[in-house]
C-alpha cells in the first residue's frame, strides 16, 4: 500500500478548487493533477488559478474570474438545480441525468455539503442508494 499524497482537484475549467489527500493512485481521474511531481503540496488558494496542462503549472485567474467565498462552482449549481428537480418531479429525470448526478453527488465537490448533512442531498443518497464508501 502505497503513502497518502496530495493533488489538486480541478473543475470542468482547470480552476483548481480544492487540495485532497488521495489514499490510492486507482482514485486519480482527469480532474486531479498528482502533486508528487510538482513538490508534494500546494500553498495557492483554491478559486484562485487555473492548472495549465500545457506548462504543467498553476496560472492566476483575472480578477473578476477568480472565487469567492460561497460562491458555488457552475456544475455544483447545475447539480443543485437537478437535484430540486428530482424533488418535485423524481420520475421526469433522465438516466443520462441520473447518472451524472450520482458521480457527481459523490465527488470531492460535493464533499461539505454531504458532510455538512445537506437534506436534500442526503434524501438523494438514500433514495438512489448510493454507497459514498464504493471506489470504481
Amino acid at each position: 500500500m502505497s503513502e497518502p499524497f496530495k493533488a489538486l482537484l480541478l473543475d470542468e475549467r482547470d480552476v483548481f478548487v480544492q487540495l485532497v489527500e488521495i489514499d490510492d493512485e486507482a482514485q486519480l481521474t482527469a480532474r486531479h493533477v498528482d502533486l508528487r511531481q510538482h513538490g508534494g503540496d500546494c500553498d495557492r488558494p483554491a478559486g484562485e488559478y487555473r492548472w495549465n496542462r500545457d506548462n504543467k503549472s498553476l496560472e492566476p485567474l483575472p480578477r473578476q474570474q477568480r472565487a469567492q467565498r460561497g460562491k458555488p462552482t457552475l456544475e455544483q449549481a447545475v447539480a443543485f438545480d437537478v437535484l430540486k428537480r428530482w424533488e418535485a418531479y423524481p420520475n421526469d429525470i433522465s438516466d443520462v441525468a441520473l447518472a451524472w448526478l450520482d458521480e457527481i453527488v459523490c465527488s470531492h465537490d460535493f464533499t461539505g455539503f454531504v458532510l455538512a448533512g445537506h437534506s436534500l442531498i442526503l434524501a438523494y443518497i438514500a433514495a438512489r442508494g448510493i454507497d459514498l464508501k464504493k471506489k470504481d
